[in-house]
């Protein structure tokens, strides 16, 4: 008998926002406040044929980043918040975006210390 092969499909990742942050619900489930982001990094990763705009938020308390990609379910309307909330450049998409297929690694906002 044959068997068919499928490509197990990814789990699809969805960011919440609420009042003093957003929830990223998915295989890696986090937290981000607000209130706790140190520093804002977007950059992207090259898929071969596309590539993904990623967001990385670090946190004051943590060793790792948490990160967030264009095809998260809720990203455009956490995009929003952030330009928002925090000072970062109106043209900082186009500085990420461009030339393609280059990681174009941008900060986007970092705490003054």
């Amino acid at each position: 008998m044959l068997w068919k092969h499928s490509e197990p499909k990814p789990v699809q990742t969805s960011i919440q926002l609420d009042d003093d942050g957003f929830t990223i619900r998915g295989s890696n489930a986090a937290r981000v406040d607000w209130i706790t982001v140190s520093r804002i990094v977007a950059y992207k990763v090259d898929l071969w044929d596309v590539d993904l705009i990623c967001i990385a938020f670090t946190l004051e308390s943590e060793e790792v980043s948490i990160e967030t990609t264009e095809a998260d379910h809720g990203w455009k309307p956490m995009i929003a918040e952030l330009e928002n909330r925090f000072d970062v450049s109106d043209d900082w998409w186009s500085k990420v975006a461009f030339p393609a297929f280059e990681g174009n690694w941008t900060i986007l906002w970092a705490r003054s210390r």
